[in-house]
């Protein structure tokens, strides 16, 4: 028998932030108030909030139904009040898969993250990690790439099993920046099997890190470079226009000097042989 401070702890956990969902007034079994959905995924989104079996077909119609993201986590709230732990993942599986959240609905999966962090919170807590931690990988912002490092070291509440700090570290994999190099090597470190052993918790974080390294690479290679040459001051283009008329003026003072000796020259010559005449 589960004791009832867990069943306790968890209605906190699911309960926080649910103020965020109730100003939309959203009944998870129908999407009647949401009257640019196609009838069809509100068919199918009524079947699939009281379980009555969908097809992969319908999962994949709510999958990529705009707009439906906070209808699908006020239906989380509910599920979990229920202790309904299989349809509870269905739906933060589905989540998870989302591709148009805003950051107004990421944050209310941050705070569901939050609140749990080094919280063991039974089985609805374990779904809402794993497929938390995998939606926000979907989603590059600081904030989420912040939330995503404190999970590498989630204890689960003392070292409970399963973690989900692997998934934590692929999701670091896919929008981690440079700051998450350090925890990652760290959490490389930690995860270290002995020799002749595996982990994936070790595997996963080494190939994360690989990915972030490699993002890094590509995005200082693909910074632009200043060309210094193209912009040049006026005050250096002035000292540079200086320079190339220099040898000209240069040129045109040796010039007059060499026309000079050569009137000299033949002035002289003249004069000589004015003076040589008149003594023949």
């Amino acid at each position: 028998m589960k004791p009832k401070w867990l069943n306790s702890i968890f209605a906190l956990v699911v309960l926080s932030g649910v103020t965020h969902l109730a100003k939309a007034a959203v009944d998870p079994t129908s999407l009647e108030s949401y009257s640019t959905i196609p009838p069809q995924s509100r068919l199918v989104f009524t079947r699939f909030s009281v379980q009555d079996g969908v097809s992969e077909k319908d999962f994949d119609l709510l999958r990529n139904t705009p707009g439906i993201n906070v209808a699908l986590l006020e239906l989380a709230e509910r599920v979990a009040e229920t202790e309904n732990w299989t349809q509870l993942h269905h739906v933060w599986g589905l989540l998870s898969e989302r591709p148009d959240f805003n950051e107004s609905e990421i944050a209310v999966v941050r705070e569901r993250l939050s609140n749990i962090l080094d919280v063991y919170t039974g089985p609805g807590g374990g779904t809402i990690k794993q497929f938390g931690l995998t939606l926000l990988g979907r989603y590059p912002s600081s904030p989420n790439e912040d939330l995503l490092i404190k999970y590498l070291y989630d204890t689960n509440g003392g070292d409970k099993t399963p973690n989900w700090t692997d998934i934590a570290a692929e999701s670091l994999g896919k929008i981690g920046t440079e700051k998450s190099m350090e925890a990652l090597q760290a959490y490389i470190e930690k995860c270290r099997p002995l020799p002749g052993n595996k982990s994936r918790y070790y595997d996963t974080a080494v190939q994360a890190l690989k990915e972030v390294q490699q993002r890094a690479r590509s995005s200082a290679s693909n910074a632009p470079s200043q060309q210094v040459d193209e912009v040049i001051p006026p005050a250096t283009q002035q000292i540079k226009n200086q320079v190339q008329v220099a040898p000209m003026t240069s040129e045109r003072h040796e010039s007059t000097w060499w026309i000079a000796l050569v009137v000299i020259a033949v002035t002289l010559t003249f004069a000589v042989w004015l003076l040589l005449s008149k003594r023949t």
